[in-house]
């Protein structure tokens, strides 16, 4: 993985996560954009390419929901 995300960007993307894990919904835009960071691997902590897998996880079993508004 690369450098640990800094700045501002760390507490969006943990809101994000947290924001997904807990109400077991991910609009499709958010969806694309946890893709293309998860892909691009650039400053990505290991805790945070973990909880990016769970919700990858989570929503090939159905528990969280991509919304498409």
């Amino acid at each position: 993985m690369g450098q640990a995300l800094q700045g501002k960007t760390i507490g969006y993307w943990r809101s994000l996560i947290e924001s997904c894990l807990e109400s077991h919904v991910i609009s499709h835009q958010d969806y694309l954009k946890l893709t293309c960071l998860l892909l691009s691997g650039q400053g990505l902590s290991m805790e945070d390419y973990q909880q990016i897998n769970a919700i990858f996880d989570r929503i090939q079993l159905g528990r969280i929901q991509i919304v498409y508004t």
